[in-house]
């Protein structure tokens, strides 16, 4: 599908973002852009404009632009998946540190039964 939009924006999450928009209207979001959205977004839209000023050559610049599309969408998976592992994670490490205060606190019983032991 031809691009017909390229937009800097943000998503409700205020990450700030690259969109794409096709011609079927389907809108694909980028973010994490490095070195930074306003580069990734010139670089785009330079050879953006360049597809649309020379369509004498179009059908190999298409197949350039939907690489570089795809490598990007590829780039959003990635991002989301990470996140996911690494919500996991987080989840994993949250539920060892109750694992810990809880032994911490049956410890803590145990070393007052042994003193009340003790000093009888």
């Amino acid at each position: 599908m031809p691009v017909i939009e390229i937009k800097k924006e943000a998503s409700h999450f205020v990450f700030r973002s690259l969109t794409v928009l096709e011609k079927d209207h389907l809108k694909h979001w980028f973010s994490s852009l490095q070195p930074s959205r306003n580069a990734v977004f010139s670089i785009i839209e330079h050879f953006w404009r360049e597809l649309l000023l020379s369509p004498s050559e179009a059908p190999l610049r298409v197949t350039k632009g939907k690489q570089l599309t795809g490598l990007m969408a590829c780039s959003q998976k990635r991002l989301e998946e990470t996140a996911r592992v690494l919500h996991h994670q987080g989840e994993q490490l949250d539920s060892i540190t109750k694992g810990l205060d809880k032994m911490e606190s049956d410890l803590d019983v145990a070393d007052s039964c042994c003193s009340r032991c003790l000093s009888k």
